[in-house]
């Protein structure tokens, strides 16, 4: 019996026997080059598709850069430098930092000597009559978080009144919003007996990131004339005690519209430090990250560079969400984004 030469067939002459062997084996080698031609076919079309794909994400993120930096992304692209303050009003729990961008961590806890470095104008206050009140006024603005618990303060009398007892109130006041986010209870002061007395509050006082506040000490008029003021008296600095609370979680939303059938969302992340890589949803569904490597952020900082991908179909709106950790370690989140395949 003679065979072919590439595959092995047998080739039967005329006085050959056909074997039930013989003839089962070929069948069965067939279907097994069949099938391998079939499963190497449908893997190389595999292959090409994550090929394209990928090669597509490239020329989808070079667009992504090229639009973020001239403010031309449209419906089925995110770009968010994080710089405007619509940009930065669409992220939460995170610190506006000077230049763009976001931080969270560490640092964004509040401290007595944070707080002093932020004190834009100090004011003492002053009761000239008996009957005055009496408001001493301090400005900051906050980049950090956290309780103001303790304060210590003076008052300088100018009045005959040697024996009485006044009360002392702190405000809080937010500039931005126009309203009161804090008072203190009365707290009765020592005894007037000296001309200068120092004295101290306990207090709650809530200070949030991002914001300028007006903090006040005032008393009312009937028993004192004279001057008051924050911490010690010919020093403008504010002394007592605070409690950090770091902002640790932050997060971001945007939102795309599919204008068309779309089969990839492909997100991108610029960011430094941080606890653990983010995570982003599109519609609540979780993105697959992408192994992360070394970047350039939209306004040109060393950074990670964090893709993450997720294949559907998708034809409408589109939400994504982003979720940035950082306990026990600051990040900076530079600028985001996403665009649609």
């Amino acid at each position: 019996m003679e065979y072919t030469k590439n595959y092995h067939f047998p080739q039967w002459a005329e006085t050959d026997r056909i074997m039930m062997q013989d003839f089962n084996q070929m069948c069965a080698d067939m279907e097994k080059g069949l099938l391998e031609t079939r499963e190497q076919g449908g893997q190389a079309a595999s292959d090409l598709e994550q090929q394209t794909l990928r090669r597509l994400r490239r020329m989808g993120f070079d667009l992504y850069r090229a639009a973020s930096l001239t403010g031309g992304a449209k419906h089925g692209m995110v770009c968010n430098g994080l710089k405007t303050p619509e940009e930065l009003a669409r992220t939460d729990g995170m610190l506006a930092l000077a230049g763009g961008g976001c931080g969270l961590g560490p640092s964004t806890g509040l401290t007595l000597a944070r707080l002093n470095s932020a004190i834009t104008s100090w004011e003492n206050g002053s009761a000239p009559g008996i009957s005055d009140p009496a408001t001493a006024k301090v400005r900051f603005h906050a980049s950090w978080r956290g309780t103001i618990t303790k304060l210590n303060f003076w008052y300088h009398r100018t009045c005959v009144n040697t024996t009485g007892q006044i009360n002392f109130y702190v405000k809080l006041f937010d500039e931005g919003s126009g309203r009161y986010t804090y008072q203190s209870p009365a707290h009765q002061g020592k005894v007037m007996g000296a001309v200068d007395t120092t004295d101290a509050m306990t207090v709650a006082v809530p200070v949030e990131a991002g914001r300028d506040y007006r903090l006040e000490l005032y008393t009312t008029g009937g028993l004192f004339t004279g001057t008051i003021g924050f911490g010690t008296m010919g020093t403008n600095a504010l002394t007592g005690t605070v409690t950090s609370t770091p902002l640790s979680q932050g997060t971001a939303q945007e939102s795309a519209d599919a204008n068309g059938p779309v089969s990839q969302v492909v997100a991108v992340v610029h960011y430094t430090g941080g606890s653990q890589i983010p995570a982003i949803t599109v519609n609540g569904q979780a993105m697959t990250a992408e192994s992360p490597r070394q970047g350039q952020s939209l306004r040109g900082d060393a950074c990670t560079e964090q893709e993450f991908v997720l294949s559907g179909s998708w034809t409408g709106p589109l939400s994504l969400n982003a979720v940035f950790q950082a306990a026990g370690k600051d990040m900076t989140v530079y600028d985001w984004g996403a665009y649609l395949i």
